[in-house]
């Protein structure tokens, strides 16, 4: 649906159909790129934190050792 205040990476017209192309989710610069990796890597982190609580993995690692 079309925004007054969007601003489409393309736009195309086929017939009766409008199709606007949104890039506004795609990465432009190598900063949002990082960004984008370190937020996924922190997430990731704390995934396998709160996994290793529930299962107590650490102690086994430390058992083993």
């Amino acid at each position: 649906m079309k925004n007054s205040s969007t601003t489409y990476a393309a736009v195309y017209k086929y017939g009766e159909t409008t199709i606007y192309i949104d890039d506004s989710c795609v990465v432009k610069t190598p900063e949002e790129r990082d960004k984008i990796l370190e937020e996924i890597r922190l997430e990731g982190l704390q995934i396998l934190r709160e996994e290793a609580k529930s299962k107590n993995v650490l102690s086994l690692i430390i058992q083993q050792k």
